[in-house]
C-alpha cells in the first residue's frame, strides 16, 4: 500500500476514533485514538491478529498497573520496575507486538490515578484503548484492504521472471548476492501467505485458493535448490578437475528438473 492509501487509512480511523469518544462522552479520548495512529499491517489478516495481541497488551499493562499503582501512585522506581517486567512478560511469551501498547496503559495508570480509584481509573483505560482498537481494525478491514490473492500472484509472477532471467541471460551463473535477492523474495511471499493464512481463518471463501498457494511455495523453493545447485558447481573449481561429462549430466539433470517445475509453476499461477 502506498503513503496516500495509509494516510487515508489512519487518517480515517483517527477520525473516528474521536468521534465515537465525543459520542459517548469519554473523558479520555486520547487513549481511543491511540491504537489508530501506531503503526498496524496493510492486509486485514495480520491486522486482525495485530489487534488481538494489542488487546491481550492493553490487559497486561492494566493488570500490572493496579497491582503496582496499589503500592504506590507515581513512584519512579515501580514505574521502571513496571516497564521491565512487562517486556520480560511479552517476550517471554513471545507477544513482542503487545509491548508498546502494554507500556502505555501501564504507564497512564501509574500516572494517572492514585491508589483508590486504581481499578476504576483501569478498566476505563482498558475500555477506552479496546475501542480504538476495535475500530482501527474495521476501518483497516473495509477501507483500502489489498486483494490478498491478487498480491501473492503478482509478487509470485516477479519472482518466477527473475528465475527466468538467469536462464535466458546468464545460464545459471549469478553472483550470491542476486541469488540471495531471489532468496528474499521467496521468503517474503512465504511470510505474506503466512499473513493470508490468517486471513483464511476470518473468510473461509478463500479456502480453494490455499492448497494452490501452498503448493505454488513448494514448487519455488525446488526450483531455487535447482538454481543453487548448478550455480555452485558451475562457479565452484572443484568441479573442473572432474570428468566434465558426469559434470554435464549432473547440471543436464537438475535443468530438466528447472524447467519441470517452472512449468508446472506456471500452470498453478495461471489457475489462482
Amino acid at each position: 500500500m502506498n503513503l496516500k492509501r495509509k494516510a487515508i487509512r489512519v487518517g480515517i480511523a483517527a477520525s473516528l476514533c474521536i468521534l465515537v469518544s465525543n459520542l459517548l462522552k469519554l473523558k479520555y479520548p486520547f487513549f481511543v485514538v491511540l491504537p489508530a495512529v501506531m503503526p498496524i499491517s496493510t492486509f486485514f489478516g495480520e491486522t486482525i491478529k495485530f489487534g488481538a495481541n494489542r488487546i491481550i497488551g492493553s490487559f497486561i499493562g492494566a493488570l500490572i498497573g493496579v497491582i503496582l499503582v496499589t503500592l504506590q501512585w507515581q513512584n519512579t522506581i515501580l514505574i521502571g520496575i513496571g516497564v521491565m517486567l512487562i517486556i520480560y512478560i511479552c517476550s517471554y511469551l513471545k507477544w513482542d507486538s503487545t509491548t508498546s501498547i502494554a507500556c502505555l496503559v501501564f504507564v497512564s495508570i501509574m500516572l494517572g490515578v492514585k491508589e483508590a480509584g486504581a481499578i476504576l481509573y483501569s478498566a476505563h483505560r482498558l475500555l477506552d484503548t479496546l475501542i480504538g482498537i476495535s475500530i482501527t481494525t474495521i476501518v483497516n478491514n473495509y477501507v483500502f484492504n489489498p486483494n490478498m490473492i491478487k498480491v501473492l500472484k503478482n509478487r509470485a509472477q516477479d519472482i518466477q521472471q527473475s528465475l527466468l532471467n538467469l536462464v535466458s541471460d546468464k545460464e545459471f551463473i549469478e553472483d550470491k548476492s542476486e541469488l540471495d535477492n531471489i532468496e528474499k523474495s521467496i521468503n517474503s511471499l512465504r511470510e505474506t501467505f503466512n499473513i493470508y493464512s490468517e486471513e483464511i481463518k476470518v473468510s473461509s471463501k478463500f479456502l480453494p485458493v490455499k492448497n494452490k498457494l501452498d503448493k505454488m511455495l513448494d514448487v519455488f523453493t525446488i526450483i531455487f535448490q535447482q538454481v543453487g545447485i548448478i550455480n555452485y558447481i558451475n562457479v565452484n573449481d572443484d568441479f573442473h578437475d572432474l570428468n566434465k561429462e558426469n559434470i554435464n549430466m549432473i547440471i543436464s539433470f537438475h535443468k530438466d528438473i528447472f524447467f519441470r517445475e517452472m512449468k508446472n509453476l506456471n500452470e498453478i499461477i495461471k489457475s489462482i
